[in-house]
């Protein structure tokens, strides 16, 4: 037979160590007990003695409600659970293993399509990622080369140097109208113009 029933935390116990489950994830549903007052999925649990059971199902929601009276004693003293007979305990284990069953398949079909719907969605992005990548790389060698073509018309701007940059041989390459007006322009032009006429 099988009894619903509010159980005394202290009087459980569990044939699975603690340590299986993470302090973090027990943690959590501590608090959680303590705010809503209680778990909502009960404990299979089987009697052993007088006012004193082992857990059949419900390991973690077992350590999380020690937690929770370890933490809060007077909100995590009872557990709803659901108190079988020794005899019924193959049975109830079955009728576990089966429902975990159908849960775990479950969760398989919903996650199947998720995964198929995802693969599309993640094709799409790599897609659109490539064609803005292309675009950009387009985009910086056009500028590339406009950019190149404004050095060269700069370049073409800059006078280039010649044999004859030295202003001496620029000077001797006049002829002598043109030198005595260069140097009446210059600065003691007045002078060399002069120390021309006498040379001549």
């Amino acid at each position: 037979m099988i009894n619903f029933s509010l159980v005394d935390v202290k009087s459980i116990a569990s044939n699975e160590p603690r340590s299986n489950f993470a302090e973090a994830d027990l943690e959590t549903l501590a608090d959680i007990i303590i705010e809503t007052g209680g778990i909502i999925r009960p404990l299979v649990v089987k009697v052993i003695g007088v006012d004193s059971y082992t857990v059949v199902d419900g390991h973690f929601e077992y350590y999380a409600a020690v937690r929770a009276r370890e933490k809060n004693p007077r909100q995590g003293e009872m557990v709803n659970a659901v108190v079988i007979a020794p005899k019924l305990e193959d049975l109830v284990v079955k009728q576990v293993a089966s429902l975990k069953g159908i849960d775990s398949s479950t969760k398989q079909v919903t996650s199947q399509p998720e995964t198929t719907k995802l693969e599309p969605r993640l094709a799409n992005l790599e897609l659109r990622f490539e064609k803005q990548f292309n675009e950009f790389k387009s985009e910086f060698l056009q500028e590339r080369q406009r950019t190149d073509s404004k050095f060269k018309q700069l370049e073409n701007l800059i006078p280039q140097k010649s044999e004859q940059s030295n202003p001496l041989s620029l000077l001797n390459s006049l002829d002598k109208d043109d030198l005595s007006i260069k140097l009446q322009r210059s600065q003691g032009g007045r002078i060399m113009s002069i120390r021309l006429l006498y040379s001549q």
